[in-house]
């Protein structure tokens, strides 16, 4: 994608959309393009991660294992969705495994460079905070739907 298709692109994903058009453009440039394969682990949970991912199109799988080998799915993601940022923002390792579920373009920012937007533009942080916190909710609510299935 060339630049300005970024810049186009970060305008309609929720995490970013209120930037202004000068961090939109700061965030292009260090932007870095990725394609995966159906199938292909993107990451695993407890690897060391240093990048937001944003999904340009496909699907991936988020999901957990337990110390039996057992795998949940937490869910699904999608255009425009993003994954990575607690590892971004706390620099600790994964929390789930992302597997794509089809041929999937993400476009990565990595923490190096998404902190210092953050810091240049302490109004942006605000922003990303309540979209994190969006996501949050969502999370809860599922946990909490998953605590009231009967289980064999």
């Amino acid at each position: 994608m060339k630049e300005l298709d970024i810049i186009s692109f970060f305008k309609k994903v929720p995490l970013l959309e209120n930037l202004e058009e000068k961090e939109f453009e700061e965030l292009a440039k260090v932007a870095i393009e990725k394609d995966f394969d159906k199938g292909k682990v993107i990451f695993y949970e407890e690897d060391y991660g240093t990048s937001l991912y944003i999904i340009v199109y496909g699907k991936v799988k988020i999901s957990v294992h337990s110390n039996e080998g057992k795998e949940h799915t937490i869910g699904n993601l999608g255009d425009k969705d993003f994954f990575g940022e607690i590892s971004l923002l706390d620099g600790q390792p994964r929390s789930t495994n992302i597997v794509a579920l089809e041929r999937v373009k993400v476009i990565t920012i990595s923490r190096e460079n998404f902190l210092k937007l953050l810091r240049n533009n302490p109004h942006i942080t605000h922003k990303i905070i309540l979209s994190l916190c969006k996501k949050i909710r969502i999370t809860d609510k599922h946990i909490g739907n998953l605590a009231f299935l009967s289980a064999p």
